[in-house]
């Protein structure tokens, strides 16, 4: 059995204010955006803090911290009013779509790529916000979904 239903609209637009510190974020993902977001179109970003912690008792490939490029994109994304986000069920997941390029052979099969950024907070990086020290990189910025 399948059952069609047209003309679905959104049921509201939310807008919310983000404060975002380092030690919040779960992680970075800077690529295509239009696809899996599995990597290989992209590349996952971690801060010093998740890194320290994915490399406990590693022996080999380290997992590199790149706290001062997460840091331009949190200011990209500050800077714009095209952000975007959507609540997943551990957290948010912010966006924002920078351009658009040709699609060189990628199995997606769309003709455009769309390029951006997805800033991944968990519901656990939110425990300890209030007493971080850290500086907020992100804050009062209205976001849409």
């Amino acid at each position: 059995m399948e059952i069609r239903i047209n003309n679905v609209k959104i049921l509201t637009e939310t807008e919310m204010d983000f404060t975002i510190r380092l030690k919040n974020i779960d992680q970075v993902y800077e690529g295509q955006l239009n696809c899996c977001s599995c990597g290989c179109q992209g590349e996952y970003l971690h801060t010093k803090h998740r890194a320290d912690i994915f490399n406990i008792g590693r022996t080999e490939y380290f997992v590199p911290a790149k706290d001062e490029r997460i840091q331009d994109i949190l200011k990209t994304m500050m800077d714009s009013d095209e952000v975007g986000f959507q609540q997943s069920s551990d957290g948010y997941i912010l966006e924002l779509h920078t351009h658009t390029t040709e699609n060189y052979g990628h199995y997606s099969g769309k003709d455009e790529q769309e390029m951006g950024y997805r800033v991944y907070l968990r519901n656990w990086a939110f425990t300890d916000a209030d007493n971080d020290e850290d500086e907020c990189l992100l804050t009062g910025h209205k976001i849409k979904d």
